[in-house]
């Protein structure tokens, strides 16, 4: 997801490529496209099958359901009535409940939190495993939360997504025959520092 997109700017700042402006990178989701335009950066993810939608699970606080996708790695997308709701859900203690929770074992998934906005974008935050807490932004949370709410709320490409950070991503996607296909997520990749090693540091 973000990941890959700031790969594709740092390698386009730094002469990897053909210098045009596209590039194409083996991951372990697959081959990914990558489209850079200044800041902006636009990758094709894999195509994804349909989220399964609200799915009861059992959770400390009760019963409750929750959507699975597959945007190259498992999330669990719990929707929300709003995007006051998001803000307020804690998003690290029912996170980890989710991501460790015995329905998702043995990969465990990362966590979305989404409400569709009045403005018609979609407000998530997510709560990622590895990190094992919230993060700012998560480009793949980003596509699934928008998958799943295309099915639940009836939104529709271009999404625009809002994360944590305030940052927004754009999530392009198509529908074919129970597939989510032609899948882009764009946003902007800056170039926020750089670092050198010396001599020095090799003779520890």
């Amino acid at each position: 997801g973000n990941g890959a997109r700031c790969a594709a700017r740092f390698a386009h700042l730094i002469g990897i490529g053909n210098g045009n402006g596209r590039a194409r990178f083996e991951t372990d989701a697959g081959v990914i496209s990558a489209a850079i335009e200044g800041e902006r950066v636009a990758i094709g993810m894999p195509n994804a099958p349909e989220p399964r939608i609200d799915l009861p699970i059992r959770l400390t606080a009760g019963a409750a359901t929750i959507s699975h996708a597959h945007t190259g790695v498992p999330h669990a997308v719990m929707t929300l009535a709003d995007p006051a709701a998001v803000d307020a859900a804690d998003v690290v203690a029912l996170g980890r409940e989710i991501r460790h929770h015995p329905d998702f074992a043995p990969a465990g998934a990362n966590v979305n939190f989404a409400a569709v906005g009045p403005d018609g974008a979609i407000y998530n935050r997510t709560y990622e495993r590895g990190v094992e807490d919230e993060t700012l932004a998560c480009g793949t949370g980003s596509v699934a939360a928008a998958l799943v709410l295309s099915l639940t709320h009836g939104v529709r490409p271009p999404v625009s997504v809002i994360t944590r950070s305030g940052g927004r991503l754009t999530v392009h996607f198509a529908r074919n025959n129970g597939m989510f296909t032609d899948i882009q997520l764009e946003g902007d990749a800056r170039l926020i520092f750089r670092g050198e090693l010396c001599p020095d540091a090799w003779n520890w």
